[in-house]
Formats: C-alpha cells, sequence, structure tokens
C-alpha cells in the first residue's frame, strides 16, 4: 500500500469523494492509498471503521478500481460476506451472480446459503473507474459500526490488480 501525493489529480478526486458526502457538515478524507495485488494477493476479512474516538471516527469507505491488468485480471473482487444481493438480475453486471459468471468460469461465483438456497455474500467485480461507497457508522447517534460493513479483497486468480483506498473522517454521534 502507498500514500498517493496531494497533486491537483489527487485533490480533485478528493473534492468529488467530499461531495458526494456533501449532508455532512464536517468530513476530512484521509491521505488515499493505492494498493497493487498480484496472483493470490488479498485482504483478510475487516472493519474500515476503526474506534470512536471522542465522537469521531472512519465514518465511510470507498474502494475504487483504478486497474486490471488490461482486462486479464480474474478474482480480486470486494466481499462483504453479511450482505445479501437483491433480487435483481441488473446488479449482474457489478457483482458476481449464480446466474451469470462474467469471467468464463475462472473467478468466483456467490455461493448460496445451505438453508434457503439464496446468495450467501455479496461480491463486488473489480472493474477499472467502479467503485463502492459505504457508510461506516450508524446514523441513530449511537456511535456504532454497521456490522454488514465487514468485508475482504479476495484473492487475485490471474492477472494484477489495483485499488485506490478514500477514508473519511467525520462526526459520529
Amino acid at each position: 500500500m502507498a500514500v498517493i501525493p496531494r497533486t491537483d489529480t489527487v485533490r480533485c478526486i478528493e473534492d468529488r469523494a467530499r461531495a458526494l458526502q456533501g449532508w455532512r457538515d464536517e468530513v476530512w478524507l484521509e491521505r488515499l492509498r493505492v494498493q497493487r495485488y498480484g496472483l493470490k494477493g488479498h485482504y483478510d476479512h475487516h472493519f474500515d471503521w476503526s474506534s470512536n474516538r471522542g465522537g469521531w471516527g472512519r465514518v465511510s469507505s470507498f474502494m475504487v478500481w483504478v486497474d486490471d491488468d488490461n482486462g486479464e485480471l480474474s478474482g480480486g473482487g470486494t466481499e462483504f460476506p453479511l450482505l445479501r444481493p437483491r433480487n435483481d438480475t441488473r446488479w449482474c453486471a457489478f457483482i458476481e451472480c449464480e446466474e451469470q459468471n462474467f469471467d468464463g468460469g475462472a473467478g468466483k461465483t456467490t455461493s448460496n446459503d445451505e438453508n434457503t438456497g439464496k446468495p450467501s455474500s455479496v461480491e463486488f467485480r473489480p472493474i477499472p473507474g467502479n467503485a463502492v461507497y459505504w457508510e461506516n457508522f450508524r446514523s441513530d447517534g449511537s456511535g456504532k459500526g454497521y456490522q454488514e460493513t465487514w468485508h475482504a479483497g479476495l484473492p487475485v486468480l490471474k492477472g494484477v490488480k489495483v485499488g485506490l483506498n478514500i477514508w473519511s473522517w467525520g462526526r459520529i454521534d
């Protein structure tokens, strides 16, 4: 993982990330970080929310996919095992779906829950130019993080994945 220098281009990206969160009175971005994952590269399951420090914390996260090794990437999705996908095939352009496998069978498809037969997690496909955004803390003033944000960068099966993390700090109480 590498911290990116604050060039004019990086400041533009930061401004756009802040604008998306425009409903917040105060939000600060951590320095942007980029990571490169080669074969079998991954990041184990974790939360981004860190700790609540005096009513402040990492309120939101973006995972932005920057490069996919010229289309040679297989695997490397971002999995949220506690989220359940909607029954809407339009999402299959962005998440792995049982009914449609976009990489000829080389990538992971969503597994099914043994009891219900429904998909048991959501895996976002690493498509350059796309991003996933999520809030880390509940909006009820409790200061508690969303358990559903437990996520992982799954292993790269072929090629190289380059991603960008954008984390925001703000009031959580």
